[in-house]
C-alpha cells in the first residue's frame, strides 16, 4: 500500500530532514509518498527558516565587533607603551 503525507511546516520553519526506515527521502511539493510493506518508520524533522540576508547581517556585525576589539586593543597597547616610555 502507498500512503501520502502532506507536509506543511509552520510559518518560519522548513523541512530539514526526512527519513523513511532510516533512509533519506524527499518530499515533492510538500507531498511524501511512502510505500508500506510492513513496519515502517517515517521521521520528519523541521528547522527554523533563515531569514533572507539574516546570516550575512550576523556575519557583518561579527566582523565589525572583532574589528573594534582589535582597534581597542591596539589603542590600549599604545597607551601602555607611552606610559612606560615617560
Amino acid at each position: 500500500m502507498t500512503v501520502t503525507f502532506d507536509i506543511t511546516p509552520d510559518k518560519g520553519y522548513v523541512i530539514s530532514r526526512i527519513l523513511i526506515n532510516g533512509e533519506t527521502a524527499e518530499a515533492e511539493d510538500g507531498k511524501l509518498n511512502v510505500t508500506v510493506n510492513g513496519n515502517t518508520t517515517v521521521d520528519i524533522r523541521f528547522a527554523l527558516a533563515e531569514e533572507e540576508g539574516g546570516s550575512k547581517a550576523g556575519l557583518i556585525i561579527s566582523i565589525v565587533i572583532i574589528g573594534i576589539a582589535i582597534i581597542g586593543g591596539a589603542v590600549l597597547l599604545m597607551i601602555k607603551l607611552k606610559q612606560n616610555k615617560y
